[in-house]
């Protein structure tokens, strides 16, 4: 209480900031988990989930703990350690790799509550730890990184910016939009990466990235929906199963012949 009044009113633009960044990170973390890809049965809780973490946060600032938030990275590690894969291949694609798609996933607390027990054992192991040199514990992370970075679309739409249109693959959305609106979409992704990075690794304007994160949302729901279709939005973001030719026939094969952007927007339009 010996805090003067005006550090609190102060204190509280940050503290907007992080609950912006706690409220989102939950959130994307929670999403990416419950993917249609991961075949879960469970029902999700979002709402459960976010209230749960906002107690667990308020008391831990009442006895000045560091908070805690969910961990994108390492869930979904949870979730690929926990899948039973199956490998498929292309049929119409015979120099397409097999791929590896989660067939079923082990859903259980046991796993989550050893995990959270050993890391609370662990703070009996520091002087152990410390041995562990800090370029050993950096790599395990980036290997943890490089794993999940395995299946992302994002990263296989900038693969195609240099791939021939005759190697596309066939499951690929630009085999139905066409090259003009995938590379348009990943350029305004990487332009957004680009900024978000740009922004976090300055010091200045690091304590603004939680609300540029927000601003994504602003982005995608007012200005991408003004430049893409909704068919093209649905498969660009992976949520519009095109293999199914009872109900998407009448969707446009893109060849490899240049059309231009009202041609790709009007068939996109008319996909459904």
């Amino acid at each position: 209480m010996a805090v003067p009044m005006a550090a609190r009113i102060a204190a509280s633009i940050p503290a907007v900031l992080l609950t912006c960044l706690f409220f989102l990170d939950q959130n994307i973390t929670v999403r990416v988990v419950n993917s249609a890809n991961h075949r879960l049965k469970k029902g999700d809780s979002y709402h459960l989930d976010i209230f749960i973490l906002g107690v667990i946060n308020l008391t831990l600032s009442f006895v000045g703990l560091p908070w805690m938030c969910a961990a994108t990275v390492q869930s979904l590690n949870h979730i690929r350690a926990l899948a039973y894969v199956k490998t498929v291949s292309d049929p119409n694609d015979a120099n397409a790799n097999p791929q590896e798609v989660i067939d079923s996933v082990l859903e259980t607390r046991t796993s989550g509550f050893f995990i959270h027990l050993l890391i609370c054992a662990s703070v009996l192991m520091l002087p152990l730890l410390k041995r562990v040199p800090l370029a050993v514990i950096t790599g395990l992370f980036l290997f943890l990184g490089r794993n999940m970075m395995t299946g992302n679309e994002f990263l296989r739409r900038i693969k195609l910016f240099f791939v021939d249109p005759k190697l596309y693959p066939e499951n690929s959305p630009i085999r139905k939009l066409g090259p003009p609106v995938v590379h348009r979409f990943t350029s305004i992704q990487l332009a957004c990466l680009a900024l978000l990075w740009t922004l976090k690794a300055n010091p200045k304007t690091s304590l603004f990235f939680p609300s540029v994160i927000g601003m994504l949302m602003v982005i995608r729901s007012f200005f991408i929906s003004q430049v893409f279709s909704k068919q093209a939005l649905q498969l660009l973001d992976g949520d519009f199963d095109y293999s199914e030719e009872s109900e998407n026939s009448h969707l446009e094969l893109y060849e490899g012949e240049p059309r231009d952007e009202a041609g790709v927007q009007t068939s996109a339009a008319t996909a459904k």
